[in-house]
């Protein structure tokens, strides 16, 4: 008897053993030539783990000699990897025990993943190359080729990914059914959105694509799947599907702002609160910044989110957006902001002329993807009536760093550093912790604001707004 008690005993403690699922993550390794600051408060000695493009959810501390090693507590699913304005797409599961490896030198070559976890990772970076031998697969890359030659081209890319995620055998079953879903959802948008690109392309919005151009299959004309969320093809496929359903409304009511219009449709039509509340959330988060009603934008989001925090962080934009200065405002200064050589300037220096501001920091890495078209901006109308301010708010113990970057990436333009990073009277005016950076800013010759949220450098809107001033 007492021999089958312990028998019971020892099965009951090995079964409770085996059900035992670690809830965590263990991410290590080693950063050859690694930028690593002794004041830990600086970004720029931290690992940073995203939920994809969004602000840090967490920092892991890089220790001098490039070392680092952290737990987390992350669901399943796809994150981001920063480092000195490095980015890469990762996937994270619990009970993962992955060890990272890359010289920041030559970041893309030398990332190598090993361990626990690193079979999806390694799929995600060879992904990443499959994608790059494509060229510049993007929407308005694919919109220079003729109909024929783009469907070619898209049908072929979708083909070609769906065979190499099926060579992939050891893939997790949540992540293949992911990966497939945006590789689908990567198609549809490209045959969703091709007219509209060609027609920029072209300079012809009478372009329309043939009667045999395909359309959407049904079994992916789904507006109202929430598994599907996390999927960024998949958002900006149901995103793109709202903008036409609300240029119906626009039709009908010509003289209803578009954005709100968005709003209403949203309202209307979308069935599930989690995705309606979703839509409405993606566009108020950033263009809350740019409406042109204010508070019809404002309060048409309110009356139709259902999800308290997303209503807490939009009003917090709104209070903050009321008193931020409009175009025709006189905009706020700055006075006597240092340059890189040790100078001083203001924005009464530049009196007479646009002056073009960019905000931005040297953790920033959206920022820095900027500046190669910033300098092209700066070339193209360095004898034009215009001057290219750069502010960066980075931290007074950052100050050398900023110096070293001016210097090393050969920055043009007007370099200022804020007087009091994020707390200077100048940021705090134009509400930039409300909006993030990088943030541009467009004044007058008489010092009033053009734009207060300006195109970036990248984006070809600023040259046809350069090109209405006459510049």
């Amino acid at each position: 008897m007492k021999n089958i008690i312990s028998i019971l005993i020892l099965t009951l403690i090995f079964t409770s053993c085996a059900e035992k699922t670690t809830d965590y993550i263990i991410i290590s390794g080693v950063i050859k030539n690694a930028k690593v600051d002794t004041e830990l408060s600086q970004n720029s000695d931290k690992l940073a783990i995203s939920s994809r493009d969004k602000e840090p959810i967490h920092n892991i501390l890089v220790h001098k000699d490039g070392t680092f090693r952290d737990t987390l507590h992350l669901a399943e699913g796809h994150y981001s990897m920063y480092y000195e304005g490095e980015k890469a797409y990762i996937y994270l599961k619990p009970g993962n025990e992955l060890n990272v490896k890359f010289d920041i030198k030559n970041f893309d070559k030398t990332l190598t993943f090993e361990g626990k976890g690193s079979i999806e990772n390694i799929y995600l970076i060879q992904k990443h190359l499959k994608e790059l031998s494509y060229g510049n697969p993007s929407l308005l890359s694919l919109a220079k080729l003729d109909e024929p030659a783009f469907l070619n081209k898209i049908n072929l890319i979708k083909k070609e990914m769906l065979i190499f995620l099926e060579e992939y055998k050891n893939l997790t079953k949540e992540l293949r059914n992911i990966e497939q879903k945006k590789i689908e959802y990567e198609w549809v948008n490209r045959i969703n959105r091709y007219q509209d690109y060609r027609r920029y392309v072209l300079k012809d919005d009478g372009f329309t694509v043939s009667k045999a151009f395909p359309t959407i299959p049904k079994e992916l004309y789904d507006l109202e799947n929430e598994a599907l969320l996390n999927i960024k093809p998949y958002q900006t496929f149901i995103l793109t599907e709202y903008d036409k359903l609300s240029q119906e409304l626009n039709s009908e009511d010509t003289l209803l702002d578009k954005n709100i219009a968005y709003f209403k449709a949203v309202i209307k039509y979308s069935k599930s609160p989690i995705v309606k509340n979703y839509l409405l959330f993606k566009k108020a988060m950033y263009g809350i910044n740019n409406a042109n009603q204010l508070d019809d934008y404002y309060n048409t989001f309110i009356e139709g989110s259902t999800n308290d925090e997303h209503k807490q962080y939009i009003t917090n934009k709104y209070k903050k957006l009321i008193a931020k200065p409009n175009k025709g405002d006189v905009s706020p200064s700055f006075v006597n902001y240092e340059t890189a050589s040790g100078d001083t300037k203001s924005l009464s220096d530049f009196k007479g002329k646009y002056v073009y501001i960019d905000i931005w920091a040297t953790w920033c890495a959206p920022c820095k993807k900027e500046v190669p078209y910033l300098k092209k901006l700066e070339k193209e109308y360095e004898d034009k009536n215009i001057e290219f301010v750069s502010i960066s708010i980075d931290t007074p113990k950052a100050k050398e760093e900023w110096k070293r970057m001016v210097k090393e990436e050969n920055l043009g333009g007007t370099q200022l550093l804020a007087d009091k990073d994020w707390k200077s009277s100048f940021i705090k005016k134009y509400a930039i912790a409300g909006s993030g950076i990088p943030r541009f800013i467009l004044i007058d010759p008489e010092g009033y604001v053009v734009d207060a949220d300006a195109p970036r450098p990248s984006d070809d809107k600023l040259e046809l707004l350069f090109e209405k001033l006459t510049l």
